[in-house]
């Protein structure tokens, strides 16, 4: 197995290269990792910065998990949650406290399990009465939307607009 493919897909410990200028033109020097945590804290600080305060965090995948995760360590109010092909997680007592509009979306074709998940989560959704949790599914897509992109930005955006500006939720 190759150094990278043992690199997991969403791990933030791999290692980010710089080309330096000047004498050592196209010399690629290895940077430090970066945690999860600390990128997201520095862009907030950068939204912050400059005037945002409406901030959706959307994951895919693993990164879907991700996203999840990271609402529970976030200072910066978060207005929405979009998780795109979320495979099966825990839904615990704090998804399904969820305060804010949540959107799933995953693909027809998606990966084994992630239809069966959603409709898992949607039920239990209902049952809690979580009102701001909608599902899309789009038909033909695969797990990366593959073709279907401009679909999935779409659904995306008319979900933006229905819940955040029609509907004015803040």
């Amino acid at each position: 197995m190759s150094d990278s493919e043992e690199q997991d897909e969403g791990d933030s410990d791999a290692q980010a290269t710089e080309e330096t200028s000047g004498d050592d033109k196209g010399v690629k020097t290895d940077l430090p990792p970066v945690p999860n945590l600390e990128r997201i804290e520095a862009a907030l600080a950068m939204l912050q910065a400059k005037g945002i305060d409406q901030v959706i965090f959307l994951g895919h995948g693993k990164g879907a998990e991700l996203a999840i995760e990271l609402l529970e360590s976030q200072t910066f109010p978060v207005a929405g949650l979009i998780l795109v092909g979320l495979p099966e997680i825990d839904v615990d007592d704090d998804f399904k406290g969820l305060e804010i509009p949540v959107l799933e979306v995953y693909g027809e074709l998606g990966l084994l399990g992630v239809d069966k998940a959603v409709n898992q989560r949607r039920a239990i959704m209902k049952r809690v009465a979580k009102t701001n949790y909608d599902v899309r599914r789009i038909l033909g897509a695969n797990h990366v939307f593959y073709g279907l992109e401009p679909m999935l930005l779409m659904t995306v955006r008319s979900w933006l607009k229905a819940t955040f500006v029609q509907q004015g939720y803040q």
